[in-house]
């Protein structure tokens, strides 16, 4: 059984106390120790190279690894699931707010990744995941976003499948959030079949 998150990283830490890596021998006892830590899937340490003389093994920073299914982040992957996925992923492994953006990077590709560099450039310690997000808003969320999407709701209509139907429209009005409960029902129904309408006004008489 894997020990907890916050006292895998106490134990990495813990270690950088316990061995004095100037000799070869505590090198290899603190790698081999460290890997023990590794192996529970909850924390990645970053450490410098072992084989330079003048450069002992410094594991400063202390990386989280966030579900490997969450996909990378380009243009082409909707950025609510991703923002999602990644959210539920820090929640799970209790990721502090400072390590969120260093554990997102390996996600990240073309202007995302252009965007969290300029990001944290220009804000250095200020950085935070909240902010980070509106960033992305900005750079990758199509300007007529909204509107898209309602047409999408208007144009949505039940073929065979209605679990199918239920699952697209709620999907899309996940991210309606300013439309009225009124709207809500009257798009539902509008996009059923005739066989499915017909089923919803008998139950309803």
């Amino acid at each position: 059984m894997s020990q907890p998150k916050t006292e895998a990283v106490s134990d990495a830490k813990n270690l950088q106390n316990k061995y004095n890596c100037s000799e070869v021998e505590d090198k290899s006892a603190f790698k081999k120790e460290l890997n023990n830590l590794k192996k529970d899937q909850l924390v990645e340490m970053v450490y410098d190279d072992i084989n330079t003389n003048d450069s002992a093994q410094k594991y400063t920073r202390i990386q989280f690894k966030l579900d490997s299914s969450i996909p990378v982040l380009d243009q082409r992957v909707d950025l609510e699931d991703w923002i999602f996925r990644v959210e539920c992923s820090v929640k799970g492994l209790s990721v502090p707010e400072s390590l969120i953006l260093s554990s997102i990077y390996p996600f990240l590709r073309g202007l995302a990744a252009q965007t969290l560099k300029k990001f944290t450039d220009e804000r250095g310690n200020r950085a935070n995941w909240n902010d980070f997000k509106e960033m992305l808003y900005v750079n990758l969320r199509h300007p007529d976003y909204k509107n898209r999407l309602r047409t999408q709701l208007k144009e949505l209509k039940q073929g065979g499948n209605y679990e199918k139907y239920v699952k697209k429209f709620t999907y899309i009005i996940y991210k309606l959030d300013f439309i009225s409960e009124e709207d809500k029902i009257f798009w539902f129904v509008q996009g059923l079949n005739n066989e499915t309408k017909y089923e919803v006004k008998i139950k309803n008489c």
